[in-house]
């Protein structure tokens, strides 16, 4: 396959996967569908989700269509990429590990973001900034529970984002392989 068309195909497909992964982790976290940023995800995601949603069926708030939407959309990506050449086991084995490495990115994404929009826009409202706190609220709750705001600081970002990166280069590797 000519190399300009493979990379606009990886570009489509990881596209594709990193919206079904944002779906996955904001249904998982519940966040407000009225917000905009949300809704414009869902409605994105809809046409193709809504028939796999009629098969395989969410548990409480784990939306498994959309990750299995996104597992196969990565694994696609990873066997268009190594054109035939790696096992189909392998691919579907680093698909996996692609999107759960992208659910972390999505969460740390977040909490980087809820961090910097803290020092720019305290307070002040926007779609984004909400949506990013729905999503790195659930995350930093434990690490506030351990280790409470000191003096107006608090520390569970630090804790969180450690934690978030320790899964990711040492547990999820494992997992995997």
């Amino acid at each position: 396959m000519p190399e300009p068309i493979a990379y606009i195909l990886k570009f489509i497909l990881q596209t594709v996967g990193i919206f079904f992964v944002i779906r996955f982790v904001l249904q998982a976290v519940q966040a407000d569908p009225n917000n905009q940023i949300v809704e414009a995800i869902i409605r994105l995601t809809n046409p193709i989700l809504r028939p796999i949603q009629s098969i395989v069926r969410p548990y409480k708030n784990i939306d498994f269509a959309s990750f299995l939407l996104a597992w196969l959309t990565l694994t696609l990506m990873v066997i268009l990429i190594t054109v035939g050449q790696a096992a189909i086991f392998s691919s579907f084995s680093f698909g996996l590990y692609l999107t759960l490495d992208y659910v972390v990115w999505v969460f740390l994404f977040s909490i980087f973001a809820t961090i910097i929009l803290s020092f720019i826009a305290p307070g002040t409202y926007s779609p984004f900034a909400s949506a990013a706190y729905q999503i790195a609220e659930p995350a930093l709750a434990p690490a506030r529970k351990l280790l409470p705001p000191m003096a107006g600081l608090d520390f569970s970002p630090m804790i969180t984002v450690m934690a978030l990166y320790l899964f990711k280069n040492y547990v999820l590797p494992t997992l995997i392989n």
